[in-house]
């Protein structure tokens, strides 16, 4: 008997979230303007976690912009979404077809100043976050080919070159390897603080 999996039609905005990370909870406009126009954009980024504790990056398009490399989840505010959270949890269902249902903490709190191509000047911000289901994920063939669960390990071979892992990944950027790794630590640590 074949299952029918019904498609959610947008993302969802109801998720919890840790105080840790209520600055967050405003739109990119009213954050920015505390800035005194310092950047153009906001731009989030999602450490999902499954629960083997392997994160989930995915492959960008051959056709896009870093054409193959890998990345996590994320991508730019709109003037649209409420806060900055929802458009985290807005860029998560676009790119993977998951629903976020927690966001826990902010692995870099001050941001990353990057350079686009177009010259924005844009802060990124990258959260780790907790999904509805790790099985089913949908990706925007536009934008990204593949996605792979990948381990610590993996992570930190991938990050210094290390060798043939099966799970190899060229991430887009020096910045993207380090927050990756950075969110395993964080992980690590959270989970040790809370089960002790």
């Amino acid at each position: 008997m074949a299952l029918s999996i019904p498609i959610a039609l947008g993302p969802c905005y109801n998720y919890k979230t840790s105080p840790t990370i209520s600055k967050f909870k405003r739109s990119m406009c009213d954050y920015l303007g505390d800035l005194n126009a310092e950047f153009d954009v906001i731009c989030t980024g999602a450490f999902i976690f499954d629960h083997q504790d392997r994160i989930l990056l995915i492959q960008r398009a051959a056709t896009d912009t870093w054409p193959n490399f890998w990345e996590v989840p994320g991508g730019a505010c709109e003037v649209s979404d409420s806060t900055i959270l929802d458009s985290l949890v807005r860029e998560v269902w676009e790119e993977t077809g998951l629903t976020v249902t927690g966001i826990f903490s902010a692995v870099n709190d001050g941001g990353k100043m990057i350079s686009s191509r177009k010259k924005l000047r844009i802060l990124k911000y990258e959260f780790e976050v907790e999904v509805e289901c790790t099985d089913l994920i949908r990706l925007n063939p536009a934008e990204h080919q593949t996605f792979k669960w990948v381990t610590a390990e993996d992570c930190e071979l991938a990050h210094h070159g290390g060798g043939n892992s099966p799970s190899r990944v060229q991430f887009t950027s020096e910045y993207q390897a380090s927050t990756v790794l950075e969110s395993f630590r964080q992980r690590k640590e959270r989970k040790s603080t809370t089960f002790n």
